[in-house]
């Protein structure tokens, strides 16, 4: 194959356009109806491009997160996209070159003759838009998906990044891939699963009628966000909050209207549960989100961050009240103390802080063997899952220490309490799944959540 960077253009159109044509990529004008931006091209950029030619990365120059984005040349001044009955594009070129350097995307299969087809189609009929919008975010225009279905058996466990009850308390709910498996509580036997979710999920939470469960997640680097399971049903009813990574957390709005997310971008969003549409995105942040707590009242919104601070919103009016920075590390984990006045939040820098809202002073700090992962709020107590393996449970008034939940063999990084059953849940790295009581921490059952 030639070197197509040292052919003239003239050359360069000629070999391209004898390769589409030999790949049968081009079909007469009237064959098939027009092809779409927002249906067709944005899910192909967002599942093969976007990761290495985004906002964070942009390789040669080229951004192909957004129409706007990708109508504008790169570092060699070379323009992707081609203008309506011109005889190329570069984007095309890129996709159809043998030479393994320049073919994209990079270091993984070539695309499908039949998405060739379209970005070929696409660009013969002059790369049109057909959004309102060309400077959206392509994770914003295109449509929901429909994820393939989880492997019936996995190989291997997985880390369990995610837990929950069921609203009695009879079941638990673990994070698979692209699914959640349901389990009984007390025989540690597989009931339930549901599919069409994010790939990694991170964060769940029941609505107030806990008739919905929202599950947050995503790819990296490539699109997060939320989805709403009907519970009765196990469908997908509804997706939001998308973004170019991964959504770390969801918490509804206590008895109230919003549902807010944390988003690696840094941003903490709320959204009206009416119509999903989105009320508020502030960004506070430098960094990923790790955790958002709402206040008892849902009138404040508390947020830890990677970039080493813990900050509270005032829900109504998005205005920064307060900002605490003594957190050495990331902040893994926040919740409100009794009342509005005080948080505690914890994170790797191996301590938990109790600190004040009014004027970001620190009342206690408490050393943590390890770096708490999740955080869980149980009335006047919380509990930690840590790296050291453990569960901590901790006094809210005294930020001290008061009991451990010893064997599981790997870091804990999955929590969950219904008070109601009075029974917890706790899984680590190793795909282990492990229920205790609350009053004594007697383990009533543990096992691996690997359908198998």
């Amino acid at each position: 194959m030639p070197n197509f960077m040292s052919l003239s253009a003239v050359m360069r159109s000629a070999v391209i356009m004898s390769a589409v044509v030999v790949l049968g990529l081009l079909r007469p004008v009237g064959a098939a109806e027009p092809v779409s931006f927002r249906n067709q091209i944005a899910p192909l950029l967002l599942e093969n491009c976007t990761s290495c030619h985004g906002p964070k990365k942009a390789e040669g120059g080229y951004r192909l997160d957004s129409y706007a984005q990708l109508a504008k040349a790169g570092d060699s001044g070379i323009m992707p996209l081609v203008v309506e009955g011109a005889a190329h594009s570069e984007l095309v070129r890129r996709l159809v070159t043998t030479d393994a350097g320049e073919r994209m995307p990079a270091e993984r299969d070539a695309l499908s003759a039949a998405a060739i087809e379209l970005f070929s189609r696409w660009q013969a009929e002059g790369s049109k838009f057909d959004g309102e919008d060309p400077t959206v975010p392509i994770f914003e225009l295109t449509p929901a998906r429909t994820y393939a279905p989880a492997p019936e058996k996995y190989r291997v466990p997985l880390p369990v990044t995610a837990l929950g009850f069921s609203p009695d308390g009879s079941q638990v709910l673990v994070s698979g891939y692209h699914e959640l498996t349901i389990w009984d509580a007390t025989t540690g036997e597989l009931k339930r699963r549901i599919s069409n979710l994010p790939e990694r999920i991170h964060s769940l939470d029941w609505s107030a009628d806990q008739k919905t469960l929202a599950v947050a997640g995503g790819s990296p680097s490539h699109i997060g966000e939320v989805r709403l399971v009907d519970w009765a049903s196990g469908q997908v009813t509804k997706s939001f909050g998308r973004a170019a990574d991964i959504v770390q957390v969801v918490r509804f709005q206590p008895g109230g209207a919003l549902v807010a997310t944390g988003n690696t971008d840094g941003t903490v969003r709320w959204f009206d549960m009416s119509d999903l549409h989105q009320v508020r995105s502030v960004a506070g942040h430098a960094d990923t989100v790790n955790d958002i707590a709402w206040s008892r009242d849902g009138k404040r919104l508390a947020s830890a961050s990677r970039d080493k601070t813990a900050k509270v919103f005032v829900v109504e009016s998005a205005e920064l009240i307060a900002t605490y920075s003594a957190h050495a590390e990331s902040v893994t984990g926040i919740c409100f103390n009794d009342g509005d006045k005080e948080i505690t939040s914890v994170g790797a820098d191996q301590k938990a802080h109790r600190w004040q809202i009014e004027d970001g002073k620190s009342l206690a700090k408490v050393a943590v063997p390890g770096t708490a992962t999740r955080l869980f709020l149980d009335r006047t107590h919380l509990w930690l899952a840590v790296t050291d393996r453990t569960v901590r449970q901790m006094e809210l008034a005294t930020t001290k220490l008061t009991r451990q939940q010893d064997g599981h063999a790997a870091w804990v990084t999955a929590l969950a309490v219904h008070p109601a059953s009075g029974h917890m849940a706790s899984g680590s790295l190793d795909g282990e799944v492990r229920v205790w009581k609350l009053d004594d921490g007697a383990l009533t059952k543990s096992w691996t959540a690997q359908p198998n």
